[in-house]
């Protein structure tokens, strides 16, 4: 499953805004690449060594997108 940057809004009370030098630094502080993100998604699974629960209602929100999808 892919998450895209929209997956993010649900942290944000579903607003289309987000504190970006704070989700840069999130990134960063992860070892993975923002901008890579922005632009083509990220597999869930390259997140799995993450704990957070933030990322479980990222991943909630993108199951959900995706089951709208369908």
């Amino acid at each position: 499953m892919r998450l895209i940057a929209a997956d993010l809004w649900c942290l944000n009370g579903g607003r289309k805004r987000l504190c970006s030098r704070g989700i840069r630094q999130w990134f960063e502080a992860e070892g993975l690449d923002y901008e890579a993100f922005l632009r083509d998604g990220i597999e869930a699974e390259a997140l799995a060594h993450i704990t957070d629960p933030r990322l479980e209602l990222v991943i909630q929100r993108a199951q959900q997108r995706l089951e709208n999808e369908a």
